[in-house]
């Protein structure tokens, strides 16, 4: 018997399940908002005052950068085009793992608020910070405004139309920005906890009875093998091919980074902890987390299709779903238990939420901490700073929103429109870090003109991307099932299904997406280069002409007028990268910094005052309570205190 189109829709116990979700969202940032300092410093709201715990901060890592786009995207990827996108956990692994051992010391031990101060104590340039921070600025509303819009379309398939995508994206931006702006860093953190819980939950259960109506797990596995949904990555190096090994690895490693190892939602969680071995540990967390949420969706995208292919039915090839709609119209026809719709529909939302908070967390400590505090708001008042950084929330959540609607009008899957123009983003942004921790010799005119023109050239690529004609060839599929009376003659059915089981002969589709018609250099080789390497060019490209323009302005004796060289504190580099530059007989630009070592002991202990004072020699004197001693600063963030033998060192 043909498979007909579902009609279910929302019953109102499930309407009633959403509004109490989001009621939950909002009552804890109205919490946070009561109890404790009530959020009237700038410490408290952005940081958490530095006392935050392990294990919610570890799960917020995860909340924040898997949310509704991966419940969503990740499954329609694997049911459309195959499981080949899973393996970017191979490249997100390595971020993860370089972010735990190397990033966290880098950034940990100067006790830094924005992760863009230290690229202005590297390079001693207020210029490249600002870059930095702008750039991050357009990451975070990017990636906010695609988190709102996700679970939009999944919201319209599921009431039947009955609450429109553009009520969701408002709905989405409002409860966001408005429990953030109340709560601040703790109500974005416990959400996201509380939140990472009920999406794990839905999508486990999505996932069993998927499982369970393709007629088990080896049914399903077979399925998909049959429809070559298993097939590895290919082994090449061609930049233009959707989703190679390499591309998996490299392009990928360098997108998580940038996630991961040096966003401001990133360095604000693990810089928030009491210690270093602390924070270590929830970067780490977070990686079994991400390896956990990802194993799931893919699950989930290889039950679904093995629901439907052993019905011969593709409700996406039939038009039942929309790309992004697939995992909701499952749900709908094969869960539709009043309550589960609302619920999942819920995690969904509650998923979205928390990616939204978090940049908008984000966009407003680095826009406080990175632009107006340095220069316009030197001598405000602590509550006056406090009301600036909400107001800051409330001007992040409006953009957002309007990314939402502009992302609403790209095509593909959701996952691939974030990785593209993230991406782009990204790639500049990991170069610039990358320059500053890797390489001594880079000056600050270098690390200005470097991520500029790494953004032009991935933007460039990735706008290019969609602007060109192209056919989405997808992966075989079967439609002789599907009830499709209403939408075609019995001629246009045979004809449909005619050409969809053809389509078993698929050899010359592999990787997804092909380019129909093109012409030219641009759109032969530049355009077609797949979006998982978008990242790599701006990293490339941001190091490339960092370096260069670094020795060509380099003031020497054959350029009477230049840069002078900066001594780079080693505390600046990652571990091990000033002791290869000496052992190459390149250490010269390398300053001695003995406050290096000092610095990483105290922060990982967590008890710097205790430490400084035994560490004294001679009289026990605390050089805080000795305001008539003499105190030397230095440009690089430490401060020596006292005299003679009981000189001592803190960080400023």
């Amino acid at each position: 018997m043909a498979l007909e189109r579902t009609s279910n829709s929302f019953h109102w116990a499930d309407y009633v399940i959403l509004v109490l979700s989001l009621l939950i969202s909002c009552s804890v940032g109205i919490y946070f908002a009561l109890s404790g300092g009530k959020q009237k410093t700038t410490a408290e709201y952005l940081m958490g005052d530095r006392s935050m715990r392990l294990v919610p901060v570890s799960v917020s890592l995860v909340a924040s950068f898997l949310s509704a786009i991966l419940i969503l995207g990740h499954p329609a990827e694997i049911y459309l085009n195959g499981i080949g996108f899973h393996f970017h956990l191979i490249g997100a692994t390595i971020a993860y793992l370089t972010t735990a051992f190397l990033f966290v010391g880098l950034f940990y031990q100067l006790r830094i608020t924005s992760a863009f101060e230290y690229l202005e104590q590297r390079f001693q340039s207020k210029l490249v910070r600002c870059i930095g921070t702008l750039l991050n600025l357009v990451i975070m509303i990017m990636y906010a405004g695609s988190a709102i819009f996700a679970p939009c379309t999944a919201t319209e398939r599921v009431t039947d139309s009955a609450v429109r995508r553009e009520y969701v994206i408002a709905a989405c931006g409002i409860i966001g920005t408005f429990y953030t702006l109340l709560g601040g860093m703790k109500a974005v953190v416990w959400v996201d906890a509380i939140q990472a819980g009920i999406m794990l939950a839905g999508t486990v259960a999505v996932a069993v009875k998927a499982v369970v109506d393709s007629g088990g797990f080896g049914q399903m596995w077979q399925l998909n093998m049959d429809y070559g949904r298993l097939q590895l990555p290919p082994l090449t190096a061609d930049p233009r091919e959707r989703h190679s090994l390499w591309g998996m690895i490299f392009g990928q490693a360098m997108y998580w980074l940038i996630q991961v190892a040096v966003s401001q939602p990133s360095v604000q969680r693990y810089c928030s902890l009491p210690s270093l071995r602390a924070a270590k540990l929830s970067v780490v967390f977070g990686l079994v987390g991400h390896w956990i949420m990802v194993s799931v969706c893919t699950l989930v995208g290889l039950a679904i299709f093995g629901r439907y292919a052993s019905v011969a039915c593709d409700i996406h090839a039939a038009g039942w779903a929309d790309t992004n709609q697939i995992v909701t119209y499952y749900v709908m026809e094969r869960m539709s238990v009043p309550g589960f719709p609302g619920l999942f529909t819920a995690a969904l939302l509650a998923a979205a939420l928390s990616s939204v908070s978090s940049s908008l967390s984000s966009v407003s400590t680095i826009a406080w901490t990175d632009l107006l505090r340095p220069y316009a708001c030197k001598k405000l008042p602590e509550s006056r700073a406090t009301l600036v950084a909400k107001s800051l929330v409330a001007a992040a959540g409006l953009l957002s929103t309007a990314v939402a609607y502009i992302v609403a009008q790209l095509g593909g899957t959701i996952i691939q429109a974030v990785t593209t123009f993230l991406g782009a983003a990204a790639g500049p942004s990991v170069g610039l870090f990358l320059l500053g921790c890797l390489f001594p010799c880079a000056n600050w005119l270098g690390a200005a003109v470097g991520p500029l023109v790494g953004l032009a050239c991935s933007m460039w690529i990735g706008i290019g991307a969609y602007s060109i004609s192209r056919e989405n060839v997808r992966l075989p599929a079967n439609i002789t099932g599907c009830q499709l009376e209403q939408q075609f003659s019995t001629t246009d059915t045979t004809a449909a299904s005619s050409i969809m089981t053809s389509s078993l002969d698929w050899g010359s589709t592999e990787g997804g997406l092909t380019e129909k018609s093109s012409s030219g250099f641009l759109q032969e080789y530049i355009y077609t280069i797949s979006y998982v390497w978008t990242p790599v060019v701006g990293v490339l490209v941001t190091v490339s002409v960092g370096l260069v323009c670094s020795c060509l302005t380099r003031r020497s004796s054959w350029l009477k007028c230049g840069i002078e060289p900066i001594k780079v504190q080693r505390r600046h580099l990652l571990a091990g990268v000033a002791r290869l530059y000496e052992a190459a007989g390149c250490g010269g630009c390398l300053a001695k910094d003995e406050a290096a070592g000092v610095g990483n002991q105290e922060a990982e202990d967590g008890n710097l005052e205790k430490r400084r004072s035994k560490s004294a020699v001679g009289a026990r004197v605390h050089p805080l309570k000795q305001p008539s001693r003499m105190r030397r600063k230095s440009t690089d963030g430490i401060e020596a205190v006292g005299t003679g033998d009981s000189l001592q060192l803190r960080n400023i």
